[in-house]
């Protein structure tokens, strides 16, 4: 028998987010007395495409910032009489897609609304709610607040993405490649001295140490033939073939020839300016 999923409890306001329409973070007012869910939405402009009606719209998703400009285009569900805040009923554009709240995603229908003057970039109606969601109206941001400085830099990457320039970020492992009289007392200043825990991966006698390093993995590698200690650090790309042009556009150094890498792994190796060795993987 398959049961219910449990409902969240969310506040009287919640940061989602619009993959599909590359809105990584919007605000959104949690109103269980409105039907229908909306977003702002201005320079709404249907089109045809492969016989069915589309709609191009921009978005500035963040309130009181007419900085950020996001264009969308999406497939019209339904077109749909809904009453504006005067009482008026008017026709608005229906689009479909997903939202994602805190853990949980799912999809959802939005009504295109130019809601500038209302402040909240997006309203959650009943329809988007039931039985997933319960409102705590006395409170908000039980999902989590973003900080503005985390908006800015989402939707940086946003912008970048909708380029087609490669996204970049701090991998879980970072190795420090000493020689061999350095091993075991590199391993004991980690261990010993600092305190930190091994972790299942570790293997001293392989020479291959492994320690909890915050929520990153910390390796301290065994290598003959080096003179001294070197930090390897790993980096993940969504693309890694427009990461590969990307970097060369840049001269950075490819170092294949330092490690040979499993079959079938989307990744490389290459050089900082300072020569730190990272290894950039595909996701």
């Amino acid at each position: 028998m398959k049961h219910p999923a449990q409902k969240s409890t969310i506040g009287s306001v919640e940061w989602c987010a619009l993959p599909s329409l590359n809105l990584p973070a919007i605000k959104a007012r949690i109103d269980s007395g409105a039907k229908t869910s909306s977003i702002h939405a201005f320079n709404i402009r249907p089109f045809q495409r492969d016989g069915r009606l589309w709609v191009a719209f921009e978005v500035h998703p963040v309130q009181k910032n007419r900085r950020i400009v996001v264009p969308c285009e999406h497939p019209v569900v339904d077109q749909r009489a809904v009453k504006n805040t005067g009482g008026e009923a008017e026709t608005r554009y229906v689009i479909a897609t997903t939202m994602k709240l805190g853990r949980r995603r799912w999809d959802i229908e939005l009504t295109l609304a130019n809601r500038d003057s209302m402040g909240y970039r997006m309203l959650l109606g009943r329809e988007a709610m039931q039985d997933r969601l319960i409102v705590d109206p006395s409170e908000r941001y039980l999902l989590g607040k973003l900080a503005a400085s985390r908006v800015d830099s989402l939707y940086l990457k946003a912008d970048r993405a909708s380029a087609g320039r490669p996204l970049f970020r701090a991998g879980g492992n970072i190795a420090i490649k000493v020689p061999p009289h350095e091993f075991e007392r590199t391993v004991g200043f980690y261990r010993d001295i600092l305190g930190f825990d091994p972790t299942e991966e570790s293997d001293e006698r392989g020479g291959n140490a492994a320690f909890d390093f915050g929520d990153k993995t910390l390796w301290i590698d065994r290598v003959a033939g080096i003179s001294q200690a070197e930090i390897w650090l790993q980096v993940f790309t969504d693309n890694i073939a427009a990461a590969e042009d990307h970097l060369a556009q840049h001269d950075c150094v490819r170092r294949d020839e330092i490690e040979s890498l499993p079959d079938g792994l989307r990744a490389f190796w290459v050089a900082s300016p300072a020569n730190i060795i990272h290894l950039i993987s595909e996701e």
